[in-house]
């Protein structure tokens, strides 16, 4: 089915058909991070973004998560556990008329989406550190397996070999369900001081729980939307003074290799575009590349 309307006009949709189900299975949510971001500073999207992020309580995230087919007829809700060749550790809410693929998956198929991440309790600072420690040490596990599948970062052909290897044995459910497993361990502690995101773990990660609270709404895109409570100080925390538009070199947007807004393409039609983007981040043997770096680890160039 084609369509004639824009990017951004598709996602305040898919954000349109994810509240509407919100409210109708009473789940509370907040627009995230850069959402908060456009809503307070221009009042909708901002300029040079290109994506919408929704976080939800755990509990109600986990609801929403197995509510079955309460969507659309043109939405699928993309998660890890049901979605065939899915490799992002959070829900996706895709528009199926659309076609995009993103650099940091280009082995996904999916379409304009919605991101939408959990909250988890974090009972005090030194929980938050170790799960920060956990995923220092697996995000290179998770960068190398399951978001370069075509390993164009591997600087020899040995490296090539063995993470082929090590990627035809890696299993990102598993990974991803070890994941989920540490970051809900705490959502039964009372005594808990902040919610924080499972996707995209950094210190400034955690915040004090009331300062989500049960939110306000502010406008968005001539609509209004959930933003936490204290959006003020959750802003001061991940921006310093946000009101301040970064400089033109640091307005970065999403890296997409390919999209459609008009229609899904079939397998047919994605088969020459996958093999140019294959073509172009795959792992390609350079000689003398490889020299140079057998000559740097022996400390003799």
């Amino acid at each position: 089915m084609a369509n004639n309307k824009t990017h951004n006009q598709i996602l305040i949709e898919l954000l349109d058909e994810f509240v509407r189900v919100c409210k109708q299975y009473n789940l509370r949510y907040y627009l995230e991070g850069g959402s908060i971001l456009g809503a307070v500073r221009h009042q909708g999207m901002i300029p040079w973004d290109d994506d919408v992020d929704v976080s939800m309580p755990r509990e109600d995230y986990e609801t929403l998560r197995h509510l079955g087919n309460v969507w659309g007829d043109h939405y699928r809700l993309g998660d890890y556990e049901t979605t065939h060749g899915y490799t992002y550790d959070f829900l996706k809410l895709e528009d199926l008329n659309t076609t995009l693929i993103e650099k940091t998956s280009p082995v996904y198929i999916g379409g304009i989406f919605l991101d939408i991440f959990p909250l988890d309790n974090i009972p005090n600072e030194e929980a938050n550190k170790s799960i920060i420690a956990y995923q220092d040490k697996t995000l290179p596990t998770y960068q190398q397996l399951c978001i370069d599948p075509y390993c164009a970062t591997c600087p020899t052909l040995l490296h090539y070999i063995v993470l082929r290897i090590r990627q035809f044995f890696f299993r990102p459910q598993r990974f991803f369900g070890k994941l989920d497993t540490l970051t809900k361990q705490y959502q039964d502690d009372n005594t808990c001081q902040y919610w924080k995101s499972t996707h995209g773990y950094h210190k400034l990660s955690a915040v004090p729980k009331e300062w989500w609270g049960d939110g306000v709404e502010l406008d968005f895109e001539g609509k209004k939307y959930v933003v936490p409570v204290n959006w003020d100080a959750y802003l001061t925390h991940l921006f310093g003074d946000y009101m301040t538009p970064p400089p033109v070199e640091k307005r970065i947007s999403h890296s997409f290799v390919f999209e459609d807004v008009t229609h899904r393409l079939n397998e047919a039609e994605l088969k020459p575009i996958l093999k140019q983007i294959k073509a172009k981040y795959d792992y390609h043997f350079r000689l003398k590349r490889e020299i140079k770096y057998l000559l740097r680890k022996m400390h003799l160039k």
